[in-house]
């Protein structure tokens, strides 16, 4: 009995190894899973080309996405969110860009285009004040979008990385002094597809 006994223990202690052993490996396959389709839903090239295409139509040298404008004595910002629904709406700089936005959109099955002068700022906002630009992009996005934006980089500060570690470790502000401006489009095709560019002149490799 007493060894019958001791080898069902043993039997049992095998079994708890050999799940938890299943356990991590199904946890670590899905994971790697996730990230490699999730990677193939970003920065197709044929989705950065035609960013650049649309980045391209624009007005003038002195008006463009990427900078603050007047045109018809109506000003536009950096910061913008567009849909297909949303593209000609007054405030939004597709409207005096692209000409018939919302034809493009759909024929290239753009769901959403965001200007975002500062990614680190609009993710790390709390307050969503209707004054802010940023807070209603930041209201805006999806988790696919906010998912995608956290691989970018976000700032050419030289010791940004130190920076936000310190302002993790001790909950203090930081704001960047050299943030990147991007185009970001969100693309349904059944599946969400995210890419970007950069757009204005700070860029740093």
């Amino acid at each position: 009995m007493k060894k019958n006994g001791f080898v069902f223990i043993e039997s049992i202690a095998v079994l708890v190894v050999v799940a938890l052993s299943l356990a991590m490996l199904i946890a670590s396959y899905t994971l790697i899973s996730s990230r490699t389709k999730q990677k193939e839903n970003y920065d197709k090239s044929s989705d950065k080309y035609l960013l650049y295409a649309i980045n391209n139509l624009v007005s003038s040298d002195e008006c463009t996405y990427a900078k603050p404008c007047t045109i018809n004595g109506a000003s536009y910002g950096v910061d913008m969110v567009a849909s297909q629904t949303t593209c000609k709406n007054p405030g939004v700089k597709t409207k005096e860009l692209m000409f018939d936005c919302e034809k493009v959109f759909k024929k290239f099955n753009i769901k959403n285009l965001y200007v975002i002068h500062d990614l680190d700022y609009t993710l790390n906002t709390v307050t969503k004040s209707a004054q802010d630009s940023k807070n209603i992009i930041a209201s805006e996005l999806s988790n696919g979008t906010i998912e995608y934006i956290k691989t970018l980089k976000k700032c050419n500060d030289k010791d940004y990385t130190e920076k936000i570690k310190e302002r993790n470790k001790n909950n203090t502000n930081y704001k960047c002094n050299n943030p990147i401006t991007y185009l970001i489009g969100e693309f349904d095709r059944g599946d969400m597809y995210y890419a970007s560019i950069v757009i204005d002149s700070n860029e740093v490799e």
